[in-house]
């Protein structure tokens, strides 16, 4: 059994513009379509992507209103197509763009800016 069993069941519709935890504990509305989310296995927080340039973590049991914890800005234009938390380190999480790049994020506070790294097609 993975800790995500302890979860209730996450019900998302594609390009849908929000999502809801079945038996409604919370509800996360975004800025625009999702294109992605990952639950932490631990922490519970959630890391999300939209049809935009700019993934996004939530606390959903945060009940002061303010889900949205953080901002990740570094992405150049597009969309952010796929997040991923790391599961080797609890702290850092992937995101990959439209534009190319894959950036690996760190969500603790005093971090320092994002790794790059540029894709070509061939």
């Amino acid at each position: 059994m993975s800790n995500r069993d302890d979860l209730d069941e996450l019900s998302i519709g594609a390009f849908s513009d929000f999502f809801r935890f079945s038996g409604e504990v919370s509800r996360i509305k975004g800025p625009k379509s999702f294109t992605s989310i990952d639950i932490h296995p631990t922490s519970h927080l959630l890391i999300s992507s939209c049809t935009d340039a700019v993934p996004r973590l939530y606390d959903p049991k945060n009940r002061d209103g303010a889900m949205v914890k953080q901002s990740f800005i570094g992405h150049q234009t597009g969309w952010v197509t796929s997040v991923k938390w790391n599961p080797v380190d609890a702290n850092q999480f992937v995101s990959v763009s439209t534009d190319k790049t894959a950036k690996m994020w760190d969500v603790r506070p005093s971090a320092v800016r994002p790794a790059k790294y540029r894709f070509t097609s061939e």
